[in-house]
C-alpha cells in the first residue's frame, strides 16, 4: 500500500464533512465580528456590562468587552469557535477508527500487509489535517474582517490565538481516536471527548472564582490554549509545546491500544 493512502482516502471520506464545518465556523465568525461596530464606542453597552457582578465580568472575559481584543476574547474565542472547532475534531478523532470498525472496513484494512500503527498514525494526520483545514477557513475570514471592521487587535496575536485553539482542537481529536481505539464504540470515543472538553473548560473557566481549582488549572488544556489570553499576550510557546506533546502522547497511546485489542 503507497504511501500516506490510508491518509488520503480517509480525507476524501471526511471531504463532506468538513466543507460543512469550514463553511459553518467561517460563517460564524464573520458574523461575530460583523457586528463589532454596534458595539464599539457604545456608552450604553459599556455602562450595562459595568454593572455586571466581578465574578461574572471574569467568568465571560467582560471587563474590556467594548475595545477590539475584549470583543474577540469575550465572543469569537472565549467559547463558541473553540468549542466547535473541537467537537468537529472529537468527531473526526471518534470516526477515524472507531468509525471504521463500526462500519466494519476496519477489519478489511487490517488484511492489508499493514501495521496497526500506521493506520493510527495516517488517521491521526487526517484528522489533524481537518483541522488544520478548517482553522485555516476562520483565519481567512477573521484576519481581513478584523481590519475591515477596525477590530484594534495584532495580527501576530490573533495568528497565535487561531493557533492555539487548532492545537486544543488536536488534543481533544486525539483523546477520541485514543479512546475510539481503546472500545471500537464511535459513541463512547465521542461522549467521553465531550464530557472531558466541558471538564477542562469549567476548570480553566472557573479558576478565578474557585479557590481550589487553581491547583488543577495546568491540567486543563483549556488553561493552556486560551486562559493565558494569546489574543493580548502573543504567543506562549511552553503553553504550545504542552499541548503539541499532549496530543503526541494521545496519539501514541492509539497506537498502543490498538495494538492490543483484537477489533470486534
Amino acid at each position: 500500500m503507497k504511501a500516506w493512502s490510508i491518509t488520503a482516502h480517509a480525507m476524501r471520506q471526511m471531504r463532506r464533512g468538513m466543507i460543512g464545518w469550514r463553511c459553518g465556523l467561517a460563517m460564524l465568525a464573520g458574523w461575530m465580528i460583523a457586528l463589532y461596530p454596534t458595539i464599539r464606542d457604545n456608552d450604553s453597552m459599556s455602562q450595562l456590562v459595568a454593572s455586571y457582578p466581578p465574578a461574572v465580568r471574569n467568568l465571560f472575559n467582560l471587563d474590556d468587552f467594548t475595545t477590539g481584543v475584549g470583543y474577540l476574547r469575550a465572543e469569537v474565542f472565549s467559547f463558541v469557535l473553540p468549542l466547535l472547532l473541537t467537537i468537529a475534531a472529537a468527531f473526526w478523532g471518534a470516526d477515524a477508527i472507531a468509525g471504521e470498525e463500526e462500519d466494519g472496513t476496519l477489519d478489511l484494512l487490517l488484511t492489508h500487509p499493514i501495521s496497526r500503527r500506521r493506520i493510527v498514525l495516517e488517521k491521526a494526520m487526517a484528522m489533524s489535517s481537518a483541522v488544520m483545514l478548517t482553522t485555516l477557513a476562520m483565519a481567512l475570514v477573521l484576519f481581513p474582517g478584523t481590519k475591515i471592521v477596525r477590530l484594534d487587535v495584532a495580527t501576530s496575536h490573533l495568528a497565535a490565538t487561531l493557533v492555539a485553539c487548532a492545537l486544543l482542537a488536536l488534543t481533544y481529536g486525539a483523546l477520541a481516536l485514543a479512546v475510539g481505539a481503546a472500545t471500537g464504540r464511535t459513541g463512547v470515543a465521542r461522549g467521553a471527548t465531550i464530557v472531558a472538553v466541558v471538564a477542562s473548560y469549567l476548570i480553566s473557566a472557573l479558576a478565578g472564582l474557585v479557590p481550589w481549582l487553581r491547583n488543577l488549572r495546568p491540567l486543563s488544556p483549556w488553561f493552556h490554549a486560551l486562559g493565558v489570553d494569546p489574543l493580548h499576550s502573543g504567543f506562549r510557546y511552553l503553553h504550545l509545546l504542552a499541548l503539541a506533546i499532549g496530543s503526541v502522547v494521545l496519539v501514541a497511546a492509539a497506537c498502543e491500544l490498538l495494538e492490543r485489542r483484537e477489533p470486534a
